[in-house]
């Protein structure tokens, strides 16, 4: 029996999934152009990856799959770029200095 390759296989996770079409079927769906600045938000700091990219040009429309960094980020209960100013500082080994910096960043303005 031949064994497949890599690019043969296929994966039980879908390609991606679309979170304006998922969380329309909720009861109270958020507004799509609220959802559509979280994603752009999350597409900035690395956490989403588009993944049908070049299949459709509507945004409301594409494929977003989670990174290993977004992963992280969705365990921590706080805005994801200050998510991933703490999970990068911890592994560039400066966690204290990247607490400074993001509990600076996380304070309102009075």
């Amino acid at each position: 029996a031949r064994l497949k390759s890599s690019s043969e296989k296929k994966s039980s996770f879908p390609p991606g999934a679309n979170p304006l079409k998922f969380l329309a079927m909720t009861p109270t769906p958020p507004q799509e152009q609220s959802l559509i600045q979280s994603c752009r938000h999350l597409l900035e700091v690395d956490a989403l990856k588009v993944v049908n990219n070049g299949e459709t040009e509507v945004e409301s429309d594409l494929l977003y799959r989670l990174t290993p960094i977004g992963y992280h980020c969705s365990k921590l209960p706080m805005d994801a770029k200050l998510a991933k100013t703490l999970i990068v500082g911890c592994i560039l080994g400066v966690l204290d200095n990247a607490l400074i910096i993001a509990a600076s960043l996380s304070c309102t303005k009075s």
